[in-house]
């Protein structure tokens, strides 16, 4: 049987032309693309956008939250969605046009798949400053060569990323309900909860991978190329992955040690953005260490809990 998608797009007063192009890749998938339906959560936008004229699908259907945050947000697309899979979209990814199809394809392929990611092509506004090119993984612009997949989790084998992620539903929402209450999802601007969503895919036993068939643009305004974005972006990443590290696997000196090797390591880029964004890493790294050692490491027992087994995935 073919799968059934629901396509979930997170946004808070997107801007209008990006935003177009984002519904219209939607609206125009290919005639082969299995069945499907768009969930549009809106973060508290003002006006509403469920009041406004937008290039919309039929099969929309719009969720509000009140709350800022896209934690909360994604997490109200996933209870709000009726599709066995789950694609997330970014307000400024534009799916190629098999998009859905090719994800079929790949469910039709590995039956045991849990989720999986495709490439990410930038889509600049204007020309990008030189140092911001080794950086644009931070921008989420990934590419890689050949498909691979694993049953358990490791970065340098398997990255993940959220733009365009296929994951279960039932996987989604169990980690979500998993993590409904917990203060630090809900208070910070998180980057990492694809990280969690791999992490309860390979502990429910299901594969985890990437694809090269699978393709989106992300679009990129000027504001997102400046050293303070970057750097936003950067520590924020690094802190939430280390208190993920440490929450689920307890700390141990190593993690002290690597906030100061990287920025040793920064140190060799010499002066300019590139080594003050890395340096703001490493001290968001440190931080993240120390505010992990004041509390108890759960040990991994809530993503154990969120998935303890295939059935419950």
């Amino acid at each position: 049987m073919s799968p059934f998608f629901s396509i979930v797009i997170c946004t808070r007063n997107p801007r209008g032309d990006s935003f177009a192009r984002v519904l219209e890749a939607v609206r125009d998938q290919s005639p082969a693309a299995p069945r499907w339906e768009l969930v549009i959560v809106d973060s508290n936008s003002s006006p509403p956008l469920k009041a406004r004229s937008l290039p919309v699908p039929k099969e929309t259907r719009f969720v509000r939250v009140e709350e800022p945050g896209i934690f909360r947000a994604r997490m109200a697309g996933v209870f709000a969605a009726r599709g066995e899979w789950i694609v997330f979209v970014d307000d400024d990814n534009v799916l190629d046009r098999d998009y859905l199809e090719r994800a079929a394809a790949v469910i039709d392929r590995l039956p045991d798949i849990g989720l999986f990611c495709g490439r990410i092509s930038g889509e600049f506004e204007c020309p990008p400053p030189e140092w911001l090119k080794p950086l644009y993984r931070h921008l989420a612009i990934i590419d890689f060569a050949d498909d691979s997949w694993a049953r358990e989790w490791d970065p340098s084998r398997v990255p993940c990323w959220t733009a365009g992620m296929v994951i279960r539903r039932d996987l989604a929402d169990r980690h979500f309900r998993a993590y409904s209450s917990d203060p630090f999802w809900l208070s910070v601007e998180t980057r990492t909860e694809d990280v969690h969503l791999v992490m309860c895919a390979v502990k429910a036993g299901h594969l985890a991978g990437l694809f090269t068939t699978l393709h989106l643009r992300h679009l990129i305004p000027p504001d997102r190329m400046t050293e303070a974005y970057l750097q936003k972006i950067s520590c924020e990443t690094a802190y939430n992955m280390t208190r993920i590290r440490c929450s689920e696997s307890g700390i141990t000196i190593r993690d002290f040690l690597r906030p100061l090797k990287n920025a040793a390591f920064a140190l060799r880029f010499g002066v300019g953005p590139r080594c003050r964004i890395a340096l703001a890493a490493a001290w968001a790294d440190f931080r993240a260490v120390i505010d992990a050692s004041r509390v108890p490491s759960r040990g991994g027992t809530a993503i154990n809990t969120a998935c303890n087994s295939r059935t419950s995935c």
